[in-house]
């Protein structure tokens, strides 16, 4: 199955799932920022303005961003499932293992670390729908 966020005919359904959720538009509030997840080649800008998504486009050659969030399509693949190994329940437990790695504006990145976390979790339920999502505390 193809990454939620690497599929151009779902990124609209995504964007308004996550522009849906009160704890990502709360976390979010303060965010100005152009966020690039990059799986192997293939990535995705989404634009993130006072808590919402407000743009989103797949594969934007040499569209600058704000920070980049990056791994292969493997360590995506398991930081989306309904209960992800090990090290792959986080963004921040991912790339502390060095499965994913921030790269850009770090500050902006890790003061974001909340809605982005949101975001994934949003992800996750989009990327596995029949089963819902569920990570452990």
């Amino acid at each position: 199955m193809a990454l939620v966020f690497l599929e151009p005919a779902r990124l609209a359904a995504l964007a308004q799932s996550v522009n849906a959720d009160p704890e990502f538009r709360l976390a979010a509030r303060a965010m100005r920022y152009d966020v690039h997840l990059r799986a192997d080649a293939a990535g995705t800008t989404f634009r993130i303005e006072d808590g919402q998504v407000t743009d989103a486009r797949f594969a934007p050659f040499l569209q600058a961003s704000d920070f980049t969030i990056s791994g292969t399509a493997d360590a995506w693949a398991k930081l989306l499932q309904p209960t992800p190994p090990p090290f792959y329940h986080h963004l921040y437990a991912a790339m502390f293992r060095r499965n994913l790695y921030f790269d850009g504006n770090l500050e902006a990145a890790f003061s974001s670390l909340d809605a982005l976390s949101r975001m994934v979790d949003l992800m996750r339920q989009a990327q596995n729908p029949a089963g819902g999502a569920h990570v452990p505390a």
